[in-house]
């Protein structure tokens, strides 16, 4: 069986973590003797960006954006470089580089703007991906299906596209949580609605997302099916490296999510503030990059910013294994979650979890694994409090059991072949 999945997010060697869905999958049905290969569509730097930057380097102001770190005259060289290439269309380049097991084939396109209007942007979007597929095809034949990840609409439609003009089937998986918080436009609306009714099957990560799905497409039939996200491999074998309850210091609760808004980590950190500041023992762990100039000035206005650790993003998985195993429990705080990696990732290593009732994790955690709250500063400080007082009670064997047995590299890797064969 040849599979070729399309993500709608980017994926590096050295950054897996916008297409980490898609390759987790991957590695799983590499262990079950599939033939599969990612394809990804990056966008390394925007236009703007590049020319905001060499306009700061000419006026000697500092660059605060590791993405454009060069010097002058690289910069100059990639920006005229890059923009023949986009007036030219003709420059693509294409790339196989293997990522932790996986042939993951890629291009690169450089939009005018982050902030580009999707139903302008999948046009380019969708020739650079068209110009990346006949490149693999040349190498490795035509695949027997295709798996759209729509993270946004990008994969999907694209899948949709080539079903109409090569016949190659598809099924499409949605993460998005766009269906809760945007306003699509009728072309938009229009796209969604062909890419999903084109689907061989369409699968669902959480039931959270369906009746918004259902509402934004006007789809009220909509035949799905649930497939949840998968516990990476490296999750699911590294053994567990955690020390005994009374060697356990400090006390430690972790969180693992970029630090935007969505994440709400102004709640937890006042949450945090609320049920623990007196208590210096106990710190709050907070794993991802982003906003963090104003939440540490949350903390210090909080008082608490010497029981706050910002470690910023970990791309190792095994370091951020041995985070999870060092620490007493999982809080995610987010307002907004179609699944939920992160819990299942924790669940797997055995901790249990405080999570608001945001979507996803709704039908992760039950009594056995974890708390559920509301999305309030109060209801969170309350769990935070009941799951220090009783997080020695939770069975953190069973945990890590029940975990990989409903979202393993087995369990779910099994569903999807099953799904594949269905459609071939």
């Amino acid at each position: 069986m040849h599979v070729l999945i399309v993500s709608s997010e980017e994926l590096y060697q050295d950054n897996v973590m916008p297409s980490v869905f898609e390759l987790s999958q991957a590695k799983a049905l590499r262990l079950k003797g599939v033939n599969v290969a990612i394809l990804a569509v990056n966008i390394p730097y925007t236009y703007m960006g590049l020319l905001k930057r060499i306009v700061s380097a000419l006026l000697g102001i500092r660059n605060r954006n590791s993405k454009y770190a060069f010097p002058f005259l690289t910069l100059l060289k990639l920006f005229l470089k890059r923009s023949w290439n986009y007036i030219s269309r003709s420059n693509y380049t294409f790339s196989k580089t293997v990522v932790e097991g996986v042939d993951v084939y890629s291009t690169e396109i450089i939009p005018f703007t982050s902030d580009y209007k999707i139903e302008i942007f999948i046009s380019t979007w969708e020739e650079a991906a068209h110009k990346l597929l006949q490149f693999y095809i040349a190498q490795m034949g035509r695949p027997d299906i295709i798996h759209a990840h729509s993270r946004f609409l990008y994969a999907g439609h694209f899948a949709y596209t080539i079903k109409q003009q090569l016949g190659i089937k598809y099924v499409l998986t949605e993460h998005s949580t766009y269906y809760t918080n945007k306003t699509f436009s009728s072309v938009v609306v229009e796209y969604i609605r062909e890419m999903i009714l084109g689907a061989s099957q369409y699968i669902i990560v959480g039931e959270s997302i369906v009746p918004h799905i259902k509402k934004k497409t006007g789809l009220i039939d909509l035949k799905y099916v649930i497939v949840p996200n998968i516990i990476d491999i490296q999750f699911e074998s590294s053994p567990i490296q955690r020390q005994p309850y009374e060697l356990q210091n400090p006390f430690c609760i972790i969180n693992v999510a970029s630090l935007n808004p969505n994440k709400k980590h102004d709640i937890l950190i006042k949450a945090f503030a609320r049920s623990f500041k007196s208590d210096k023992h106990i710190k709050l762990k907070l794993v991802g990059e982003g906003l963090e100039e104003g939440l540490r000035a949350l903390c210090k206005e909080e008082g608490i910013e010497d029981s706050v650790i910002f470690t910023g993003k970990i791309y190792d998985k095994q370091l951020l294994i041995a985070e999870l195993d060092h620490a007493q429990f999982f809080v995610l705080s987010s307002a907004v979650e179609t699944f939920g990696v992160v819990v299942i990732e924790a669940l797997s290593r055995g901790l249990p979890v405080v999570s608001t009732k945001c979507g996803g994790p709704e039908s992760i955690i039950d009594p056995e694994n974890g708390i559920l709250v509301d999305k309030t500063e109060e209801a969170l400080s309350l769990g935070l409090d009941k799951m220090y007082n009783e997080y020695t009670r939770y069975n953190r064997s069973l945990i890590r059991e029940q975990a990989i047995k409903k979202y393993g590299n087995e369990a779910i890797s099994n569903r999807l072949i099953a799904i594949y064969e269905a459609v071939i």
